[in-house]
């Protein structure tokens, strides 16, 4: 049994019928380095069968304490079926990229059902028409509620499951015995011993955090009153129905590479959040719509500090939020520009510290973080269009730079439909794997009509970023070349020391 911390909870506060704080994982594979070939189902569910033990929120379910009480607990499901959690679809043909984004939005989009253990995997096959992806490519979508697991948490979760040769292990399901709930009567007594603990630490992490929230808080409040408050209002802070629109890109992670010598100082997170300016600036100039003041960005903060803290369950997380330069038409100035903002936001998320940040939400008693939970879904998650913070969400989990396998079967792309709520409706997510970088955009289609048309826009922004990068090298190059070589001036005549002959 675990109990959810303030923060892990939190997630579960924010859930709406329209909007569940539920993720979704998307891999694609390649089944022609497995076996024979061929990846039969069997072997996928005999798999994760075997794996069950990697994460113990896959046998676990909710218990939640009357009258919110107190924080929800993971419990052992003692009528756990992995026939349910794990279903097999396929693709209609031609089983193309729109096909399986639908799909995968479709899957995204349905909440999951809260009295069974916070997931679901769906194996999809009939991806024979994606132009990316191998003739008889499959698919697998991990739909998973975020008060179980972050994005940090997920990444280690999956490298776990997976291997580094196509090699098939043979594997045994560990014996597993569920333990028996806690009764009303327990959690209760729990309940109120937590809550008193809660506070006492709360007020510890308040004295230490609490004058820098009331400062910035009070510097926030100000730039509002006097109109120095530069987020603009965008279709990105508007409120959502129930249904999801997916897309997603590729690039060489060599290129981001230079693309980032180019910005001396600029970080891979500054350069991917210029390219994602520059797709917006082109998104909102095709519809008309301003691109100044700049547009921010929500940014999320892994804040786990040592590797003893790597863990496959749980929340660790803070935020920053930075301006991506959508004002700024040149691809080099707006990831220096950017770089610069970024900087100015890690330094005060250090100065509040994000560490101290993460621990006063995991120790807030449930009623206040129920309370604080209701509150910022009233202020859209900062998003509000009335006065915004920021318009969209960047986030990034790097992930390994060799190939992995499944049962065999290469894994070529990995990825996540995003969660979202009124106000936060635009998600891009960032994934390193194998040499390449990916970017996926979330949306609603009251937001985003156009999803394809926003990965056109990534995809023009990343090559005029190029260009500028090889534009810059070539000029460096120039000039260095230009440096080394040394002028080259005109002999001198020698002067003879004896007198010229007087002509005649």
């Amino acid at each position: 049994m675990r109990q959810l911390t303030g923060q892990d909870a939190m997630f579960l506060y924010l859930d709406q019928p329209h909007a569940s704080t539920h993720g979704l994982l998307v891999y694609l594979y390649d089944q022609s380095s497995a076996p024979n070939g061929i990846v039969r189902f069997k072997d996928i569910l005999k798999h994760i069968q075997a794996n069950l033990h990697l994460a113990p929120f896959f046998r676990k379910k909710l218990l939640r304490v009357p009258l919110e009480l107190d924080f929800p607990y993971l419990v052992d499901d003692d009528r756990f079926d992995l026939n349910y959690h794990v279903r097999h679809i396929g693709l209609p043909k031609p089983g193309d990229w729109r096909q399986f984004c639908i799909q995968a939005s479709r899957i995204a989009a349905r909440p999951l059902d809260l009295s069974r253990p916070l997931w679901e995997m769906y194996v999809v096959e009939g991806l024979d028409n994606v132009d990316f992806l191998p003739r008889g490519a499959f698919a697998i979508l991990t739909k998973l509620h975020h008060s179980v697991v972050d994005g940090t948490a997920l990444a280690e979760l999956t490298w776990q499951l997976h291997t580094q040769t196509p090699a098939v292990p043979k594997q045994k399901p560990k014996r597993w015995t569920p333990e028996k709930a806690p009764e009303t009567i327990t959690l209760l007594s729990r309940a109120a011993y937590n809550n008193a603990l809660a506070s006492l630490r709360t007020g510890k992490a308040l004295a230490t955090v609490g004058p820098k929230l009331a400062g910035l808080a009070g510097k926030l409040a100000v730039d509002a009153a006097t109109g120095k408050h530069k987020v603009p209002r965008t279709r990105f802070n508007g409120a959502i129905g129930s249904e999801r629109v997916y897309d997603g890109v590729q690039f060489p992670f060599a290129d981001l590479r230079a693309i980032k010598a180019a910005a001396p100082g600029a970080t891979v997170n500054d350069t991917v959040a210029a390219i994602v300016g520059g797709a917006l600036r082109r998104y909102l100039k095709s519809k008309r719509e301003p691109v100044e003041p700049s547009l921010a960005a929500l940014m999320p903060i892994n804040t786990r500090q040592e590797a003893g803290e790597r863990q496959t369950q749980g929340n660790t997380v803070a935020v920053m939020t930075a301006a991506l330069r959508t004002d700024i038409a040149d691809p080099l100035e707006r990831i220096a520009a950017i770089n610069a903002a970024t900087s100015r936001s890690k330094e005060v998320s250090r100065a509040i510290g994000a560490r101290e940040l993460t621990d006063l939400t995991k120790h807030t008693p449930a009623p206040t973080m129920l309370l604080a939970s209701k509150l910022l879904l009233l202020g859209n998650f900062g998003g509000n269009p009335r006065l915004p913070f920021h318009n969209c969400c960047i986030s990034n989990v790097p992930g390994p730079q060799f190939p992995l396998y499944l049962v065999g079967a290469k894994l070529l792309f990995f990825s996540v439909v995003a969660p979202l709520t009124d106000g936060f409706t635009l998600f891009f997510a960032v994934s390193s794997y194998d040499g390449r970088l990916i970017v996926t955009v979330t949306s609603a289609p009251e937001i985003v009509p156009d999803p394809a048309f926003v990965a056109k826009c990534l995809r023009e922004s990343f090559a005029e970023m190029k260009r500028a990068a090889q534009r810059a090298s070539t000029t460096a190059a120039s000039g260095a070349t230009a440096r080394r070589t040394p002028v080259r001036r005109p002999a001198r005549k020698r002067v003879s020391a004896k007198p010229a002959a007087l002509s005649a």
